[in-house]
């Protein structure tokens, strides 16, 4: 099992797109927090643009049987 941090910033659109990677991807990763915050807003920015901080927990190696015991478990 592997916990991670990530933080990305970006329009709106970047935000989505990237929330598609991730639930797109073929490893198992499992949101344990997400927020999204606006950020300012720039002068000359047309767009606003915000931050989003999610807290994954990824289960790359494990097979099926011990995915299934460890959620079973909480």
């Amino acid at each position: 099992m592997v916990e991670v941090q990530w933080r990305v910033t970006g329009s709106s659109d970047q935000i989505l797109n990237a929330l598609y990677d991730v639930a797109n991807n073929e490893k198992l990763l499992a949101p344990t927090y997400i927020g999204i915050k606006a950020l300012p807003k720039k002068r000359r920015k047309k767009q606003q643009d915000y931050e989003i901080s999610m807290d994954l927990r990824g289960y790359r190696a494990l097979p099926m049987r011990e995915l299934k015991a460890r959620t079973e478990q909480r």
